[in-house]
């Protein structure tokens, strides 16, 4: 766990992951970044925010993964023999975040789940989702790129388990691994789905008070 934020009012669960893989550590950067901002924030704060890093072990060391892809291990068809279980570390990563999952879901509130990675090369920021009205309901009037169906390429990826568990869940790519920009692109989309979510108001976003305004200002040729 990176880190947590508690509001007063009752509201929904925002559940951020950062670092599936080892070698994208902006999305970590950018939800620290956030919970500090958010220290003095409480009392005006819905619902309960979560930040989970994903491969802690592949994080220390810069490498995509240690012995296995952690966001393509979810599905059946890619589950891990159980032979292989004790020395994969990211079979072990995948069980601790099933079982934090659990103890956030206990408390009985809406929960909505953000999938923060950044790509090797340059690219523009953008959306994926499985395409469900439920997920369709939180990215309506995002200004960002959506691309579907990249889940069809890709082999148990993390956000379309969830979305077939019936939890809304959001893929956001920032950019490129190591570019600033790809930080500042991920605390764009994280105050955005605090604001569109009902978490905080508008006017609590430091400097600016649409949150839309963010992501509209991200250069398109990233």
């Amino acid at each position: 766990m990176i880190g947590s934020h508690h509001g007063r009012q009752p509201g929904p669960n925002l559940i951020f992951f950062a670092g599936i893989h080892g070698n994208e550590p902006a999305g970590i950067y950018a939800l620290k970044h956030i919970l500090d901002r958010l220290q003095s924030d409480a009392g005006s704060f819905r619902g309960n925010m979560y930040a989970i890093a994903g491969n802690i072990k592949a994080l220390k060391g810069g490498s995509r993964y240690i012995h296995k892809d952690l966001n393509r291990i979810w599905y059946p068809n890619s589950i891990i023999p159980p032979s292989e279980r004790n020395y994969v570390a990211e079979y072990r990563e995948k069980i601790d975040i099933l079982k934090l999952l659990v103890s956030i879901l206990d408390n009985g509130q809406p929960t909505y789940i953000f999938d923060l990675h950044t790509t090797s090369s340059h690219s523009m920021p953008f959306i994926s989702i499985s395409d469900t009205l439920k997920n369709r309901r939180i990215i309506k009037s995002i200004p960002v790129h959506l691309i579907l169906g990249l889940e069809e390429l890709l082999d148990g990826p993390m956000f379309s388990f969830f979305s077939e568990m019936g939890l809304p869940a959001i893929l956001f790519e920032a950019g490129q691994h190591q570019a600033m920009s790809s930080v500042e692109n991920h605390v764009a989309f994280i105050w955005t789905m605090l604001a569109k979510l009902k978490c905080i108001s508008k006017k609590r976003i430091p400097g600016n008070n649409d949150p839309f305004t963010l992501l509209k200002n991200i250069p398109r040729g990233q």
